[in-house]
């Protein structure tokens, strides 16, 4: 090849794109950010797959020559001529590409995470973030869609909003299905938080439910270091259709998983350390525990919720059997009072009476809306965290350590006894051995990452304490307010006896 890639030759709209794609000038770039640099150039993507073959983006990971060979090729075809496996051969000088607009790939580089950048960090072997930092990645709701008029719907419609995105799609159940099960597919090593179940027949408060759950679901995939990256959820998140789902399953029909993708394979030996699988059993058996003592709260938090419910109605019923006694019509005689004026006082004050109750019922239902919120809702989406993790653990352990020990074990064999084909069984094997290495080193930040949440437990504990402190207090200013009218219902007697 007689055109020169060295750094002191190539044009510097090339070392500027290398600096967009590579921030930190890790040893490789990062794959998925490399083809979303090329979607934004203006050309077919038959000819975009070619500048991916010549490059040899196709067959290795992403280097800075291969960028540099990526962006050469760019021009060429932008020079109008084809594309062929000489086209870097007989270049005698590097043009410059015409590119597209860079500035999702800014955003994109400039918010990964540390998490996210494998072998740039100072310790790959830590998370490095903050409950806060995490929560700050995202905010998501999602809502129930108005039904259109006219339109008779068997299935519900979800609106969600993404602050970081600045984006609000229509989704069904079963596109949340499709995105789940590509997380699962992409990300076998991490902790994909689970779904709500689908029913064929939903009353109201099932709906209701699995709208919180769903909620909860997108808000720890939004908030991952490295889910929150994905594609994937771009496309969840941004999409505006309804064939969301072919959509996702065409971003996996070629996507490899994590761990064919990562930067770290070649440093697990150093990364995974001999006591690690210690230290697994040591933190799974600690967040086991963790996880049961969270589901009794959860539940005694659904009781309070429950109460508080349950306090609003009775409320409303006193008012609405106040109201009725009030109708009641008056005796024309005072044949059964025997001349007892009680009856007759009471009856006519109990219509400003029951008015004093609304306020009550309302400081009930808000004191509900407040411990769903900030304390069922907070407890229930850790404990989607923790179940998370535990099904993580759980794979790591049955199918994927398992599963790889087997494998290596019968290539080992097969190696032994075929010794012509003996280095690529052998090959295979370190690479399942890898595969074992990296879902320990998965495991071990997933954890970091149930542990950075457990902030939020000191939280559900402060918004328990202030919300009885001032709901208890609100309550008590509204029954007393009640006293003076309660001692005079009838002229001539007081309540204090």
């Amino acid at each position: 090849m007689s055109v020169d890639l060295s750094l002191g030759a190539v044009p510097p709209i090339y070392k500027e794109v290398y600096n967009i794609v590579n921030p930190l000038d890790r040893q490789y770039i990062d794959r998925e950010l490399y083809m979303k640099f090329l979607s934004t150039i203006n050309l077919p993507k038959s000819t975009l797959e070619q500048v991916c073959e010549f490059s040899d983006a196709k067959r290795g990971p992403v280097t800075q020559i291969t960028l540099y060979k990526s962006l050469a090729l760019i021009a060429v075809v932008q020079q109008g001529k084809a594309l062929n496996e000489k086209s870097l051969q007989n270049l005698a000088t590097l043009s410059q590409p015409l590119l597209g607009d860079l500035s999702e790939v800014r955003r994109i580089a400039g918010g990964m995470t540390r998490a996210d950048k494998g072998d740039c960090r100072e310790d790959p072997r830590l998370l490095g973030l903050s409950y806060t930092e995490l929560s700050a990645r995202d905010t998501i709701r999602v809502a129930i869609a108005p039904e259109k008029k006219g339109l008779i719907l068997k299935h519900v419609v979800y609106e969600v909003t993404s602050q970081r995105f600045s984006s609000t799609v229509h989704r069904r159940y079963n596109d949340f299905i499709a995105l789940h099960e590509v997380l699962l597919q992409r990300f076998p090593y991490r902790a994909v938080p689970i779904l709500p179940p689908k029913r064929a027949i939903a009353d109201a408060q099932f709906i209701e439910e699995r709208r919180r759950a769903l909620k909860r679901f997108l808000t720890l995939v939004a908030r991952h270091p490295v889910l929150s990256e994905d594609k994937s959820l771009v496309v969840f998140l941004t999409f505006n259709g309804t064939d969301v789902q072919p959509r996702l399953k065409e971003q996996m029909r070629n996507l490899l998983d994590e761990f064919m993708t990562s930067n770290i394979v070649h440093r697990l030996d150093e990364l995974v350390l001999p006591d690690t699988t210690v230290q697994f059993a040591v933190v799974r058996e600690q967040l086991r525990q963790v996880l049961l003592c969270l589901t009794q709260m959860r539940d005694v938090a659904q009781r309070m919720v429950d109460r508080s419910k349950a306090a609003a109605v009775d409320i409303l019923l006193v008012r609405k059997e106040l109201a009725a006694m009030s109708g009641i019509s008056k005796l024309d005689s005072d044949w059964g009072t025997g001349g007892n004026p009680t009856w007759n006082l009471l009856h006519g004050a109990l219509g400003t009476f029951q008015s004093l109750f609304t306020p009550v019922h309302e400081a009930y239902s808000e004191q509900s809306l407040h411990e769903e919120e900030e304390v069922l809702e907070e407890l229930s989406q850790h404990l989607d965290l923790l179940v998370a993790f535990k099904e993580l653990c759980d794979r790591h352990e049955s199918g994927v350590v398992l599963g790889h020990h087997k494998a290596i074990n019968r290539m080992v064999k097969k190696s032994t006894q075929s010794s012509g084909a003996m280095g690529d069984p052998m090959k295979q094997a370190q690479q399942l051995e890898h595969r074992t290495q990296f879902s320990l080193h998965c495991v071990h930040l997933e954890s970091q990452l149930v542990y950075a949440h457990t902030d939020v437990l000191v939280a559900i504990l402060q918004a328990v304490v202030r919300l009885q402190t001032e709901g208890h207090a609100k309550l008590g200013r509204l029954w007393e307010k009640m006293q003076p009218t309660v001692s005079n219902l009838i002229p001539g007697t007081s309540s204090n006896r």
